[in-house]
């Protein structure tokens, strides 16, 4: 059996958590800290009901020594089956602590562990800790970074020339799994749906966190450039002003996207380390394909559009110094949930390129899982006319407007070799094969068609 070196494995009914720890960075950033969120705990239950919470709620009161009352259990609004449990020293108990130092492991348990839990065992799918998504912003506008300052300016990237057509005979709905979109796209009228789910309320601000906003604004320049007008955006906030995002908070914003139609969903955002199992599940319900289990899910047919993730110092520094650290397919902590393309045929891996010859400077590459770069402004910066921005968070939600044209043009494309081989705007670069699958390209629209 291959031992995991951050997530955990599960084998039949039985669960084992080896050497667990994981480190999570927004896909634009460089410099995350790590660590597991202490006291939390997720939960995919077989069923959820009065009895099967209180079983669970009385087992780790008994286990753990403290008041049934100190333990509280969060269902996620999608799916009741998906639980966070929070309870005082619930992370020592199963995964051995939380990880305070990059590369160091929390521990191992196995099968013994659920023996002292065999009354509430056999209804328990898969655990995992609730692990913290985490960057700190650093983008540049040009000379030495400020973070303060390019915050500012980042706020004022606010010409979007979008056209909303609300008399368009379908709508394509578009989720953006992000930090909230602040007050200058909030009250549109092409924002549908918008949930916050760090405070579980309607408020979609961005809490001085300007990357929501920077990604949907990338995504509507574009649309405005290919003249797509029939586009509805589905905010879903997970990132709060540090740019930090509960793994639970993610998975049930997958969910909420998949439930409420939308046709796209823009990831730009992952984290470093070993497969998820359950957050594998979750994508697997989008496929086309649905090679595994999920082929009567009711989510399927969902374009997933993933950024593959940038330069990051703490986690680099776990890999080996061999080789070039970007290229995801020779790291042994890959990037996710980009790393899960060459897996599955609705997810789409992408990266920036500075030119037909070369991935930009400091992103992921992989010519297994990235399947598109979009070609940047500049050697190595997208811009929105205002300012300049780096960064695989901001090419993915070009690519996705790209995507939403050819739905809007009504090409029915649901295998997605076809999708990124039969366009002519979508070239390939012999010079690129080694970086991205097939060498593929693609550049932005300059103008208006």
């Amino acid at each position: 059996m291959k031992t995991p070196i951050f997530i955990y494995s599960t084998i039949g009914k039985y669960f084992s958590i080896l050497n667990l720890f994981a480190l999570l960075m927004l896909a634009s950033c460089s410099k995350p800290k790590t660590y597991i969120r202490a006291n939390e705990a997720i939960f995919y239950l077989k069923n959820n009901d009065i009895t099967s919470i209180n079983t669970l709620r009385t087992s780790f009161s008994d286990t753990l020594g403290i008041p049934i009352n100190n333990i509280s259990i969060q269902e996620c609004k999608c799916d009741k089956k998906l639980i966070k449990i929070v309870a005082p020293g619930i992370e020592n108990l199963l995964f051995h602590g939380v990880a305070k130092i990059p590369g160091q492991p929390t521990g191992g348990v196995g099968n013994d562990l659920m023996a002292q839990f065999s009354s509430i065992s056999n209804n328990i799918k898969s655990y995992e800790p609730n692990i913290i998504f985490e960057a700190p912003e650093v983008l540049r506008t040009g000379g030495p970074d400020s973070q303060a300052d390019n915050i500012e300016k980042q706020e004022l990237a606010k010409n979007s020339n979008y056209v909303f057509d609300s008399m368009a005979p379908k709508f394509t709905k578009i989720a953006i799994i992000d930090a909230g979109i602040g007050d200058f796209y909030k009250l549109k009228n092409y924002v549908v749906n918008g949930y916050n789910f760090i405070g579980n309320d309607n408020d979609l601000s961005d809490m001085g966190n300007p990357h929501g906003h920077n990604v949907v604004t990338f995504m509507l320049d574009e649309l405005a450039k290919r003249n797509v007008k029939n586009i509805q955006i589905i905010p879903l906030k997970v990132l709060n002003e540090k740019n930090q995002a509960d793994y639970f908070n993610v998975l049930c914003a997958l969910l909420y996207a998949y439930q409420h139609d939308a046709e796209i969903i823009n990831l730009s955002l992952g984290y470093y380390g070993q497969n998820s199992d359950l957050l594998k599940k979750i994508l697997v319900a989008s496929n086309f394909s649905n090679p595994n289990d999920a082929s009567n899910s009711p989510y399927k047919n969902k374009w997933i559009v993933a950024a593959a993730g940038n330069k990051d110092t703490q986690a680099d520094g776990l890999e080996d110094k061999s080789f070039h650290h970007r290229n995801l397919d020779k790291r042994k902590n890959k990037f996710y949930p980009v790393y899960y393309a060459s897996e599955l045929d609705s997810l789409i891996g992408i990266t920036s390129a500075s030119s037909s010859v070369s991935v930009a400077e400091n992103q992921n590459y992989s010519e297994k899982s990235v399947d598109v770069a979009v070609k940047t402004d500049t050697e190595l910066y997208f811009t929105d006319g205002t300012n300049s921005f780096t960064g695989s968070s901001y090419a993915a939600p070009i690519f996705t407007a790209y995507l939403a044209e050819l739905i809007k043009n009504g090409t029915l494309i649901t295998n997605k070799s076809t999708l990124l081989n039969s366009d002519s705007e979508i070239t390939k670069s012999s010079s690129l094969k080694t970086q991205i699958k097939e060498g593929r390209i693609i550049s932005r629209k300059k103008m208006n068609p």
